[in-house]
């Protein structure tokens, strides 16, 4: 199960450019591990993507401590750094000062094999947001440049949230070059979604 999710882009890549990529375990905890996938482009371009991954047992659903074999072999590599699976961000809650709300829909064809709504759409939040404070310019971002975007995964959003047609909340802050956003249940009590994102000058 993917934890959190961190895109750090130091130079866009241009359309058509070439392209390597690496990728490595770059820490481990107790029941989870990070993957970096690193992206170095023949015209500049520089994209970082670092992913966590938590290990859940198939029957309880709960994390369990990664196999033995998996960290006898990524030991290594990781460097023995540690991290946590511990999430940081402070959701943006609506009826706050300065929090910005507008409704967000599910649909059917974001449910994945598991029934729930697959992660990458979370990264539609994120656009639908930026494209929303960049019309009402309430924030300088040329994510053109360089940009940092964290998204934190809390809450599945289930068949049922989807089939119920009725809209979440996207709660958002944007504040001295930082974009905070959160996806909120219809009624205000779980938040699927964190992030924030920042443009580095």
């Amino acid at each position: 199960m993917v934890r959190r999710t961190l895109i750090e882009q130091h130079q866009a890549p241009r359309n058509s450019e070439d392209l390597s990529l690496a990728t490595f375990c770059s820490g481990m905890g107790t029941r989870w591990a990070e993957r970096r996938v690193s992206m170095v482009g023949a015209a500049g371009g520089s994209v970082e993507a670092v992913t966590l991954w938590v290990h859940l047992d198939p029957v309880t659903g709960r994390p369990k401590p990664l196999p033995a074999e998996f960290v006898a072999t990524y030991t290594e590599p990781s460097g023995g750094r540690e991290v946590t699976a511990r999430q940081v961000h402070e959701p943006v809650v609506p009826g706050a000062d300065d929090v910005h709300t507008m409704p967000w829909w599910p649909r059917v064809t974001d449910l994945d094999v598991l029934n729930h709504v697959n992660n990458a759409v979370s990264w539609e939040v994120v656009e639908q947001t930026l494209e929303r404070v960049r019309a009402r310019e309430l924030i300088d971002l040329d994510l053109a440049i360089s940009l940092h975007a964290e998204v934190e995964f809390r809450d599945a959003i289930d068949h049922e949230v989807v089939l119920s047609a009725m809209p979440l909340t996207i709660a958002y802050r944007a504040t001295d070059g930082v974009l905070d956003i959160a996806l909120w249940s219809t009624d205000g009590e779980t938040v699927y979604v964190t992030a924030k994102v920042t443009s580095p000058r």
